[in-house]
């Protein structure tokens, strides 16, 4: 029988074998080459996520976090604007319902601004109608990804758009990089 400080108290066989699979993982990780995106100079892209999901904010930053980006956080659209005052993300991500100012309608308010129109836009949202959609690219989002989504491709679209602009204007459409960045629409 094991001890309950053998395995810093875990006492059951199934404990036991779940705690060391999770050892194997993240051993098995850190060993991973790193297939972080660098930009020019080196420096991670920067996302603020806007969402008022704590559970959904947690689970984009750890992803975003893993491949290298600087993330900060918002609960709502009025956090996000104050925000926004201090720092200039490269990337937001953007869920659409919210309380209060919904993302749609912030999506439109940071376009119309032009000290923030340039920052490229993700909306992720559990609306996934085909309505929902152009509803959101028309708004001015640079990409759409419906909840639920896979992190993977969450990340994908999120190091697309962190690129430099000039990067995907002007590229092969059938390459899977549009030469307008606002149409891109995933699902997860």
């Amino acid at each position: 029988m094991l001890s309950p400080l053998s395995y810093g108290g875990l006492t059951a066989p199934s404990d036991v074998r779940a705690h060391r699979a999770t050892l194997r993982r993240k051993r098995a990780y850190q060993r991973l080459p790193s297939t972080r995106l660098r930009r020019v100079g080196g420096d991670p892209g920067r996302v603020l996520i806007v969402d008022d999901d704590d559970v959904i904010r947690r689970l984009m930053r750890v992803n975003l976090e893993l491949e290298g980006f600087v993330v900060d956080e918002a609960a709502d659209a009025e956090q996000c604007l104050s925000i926004l005052r201090g720092a200039r993300p490269d990337v937001l991500v953007v869920d659409v319902a919210m309380p209060g100012i919904d993302g749609i309608t912030l999506t439109q308010m940071l376009r119309a601004d032009p000290a923030t129109a340039g920052i490229r836009i993700l909306i992720v949202s559990a609306l996934a109608q085909r309505d929902d959609v152009e509803r959101g690219l028309q708004a001015g989002a640079d990409a759409y990804l419906t909840k639920p989504f896979d992190p993977d491709a969450f990340v994908a679209q999120v190091r697309r758009l962190s690129r430099p602009a000039d990067s995907t204007r002007g590229a092969d459409p059938s390459s899977g990089a549009s030469g307008h960045p606002r149409r891109r629409f995933a699902t997860g």
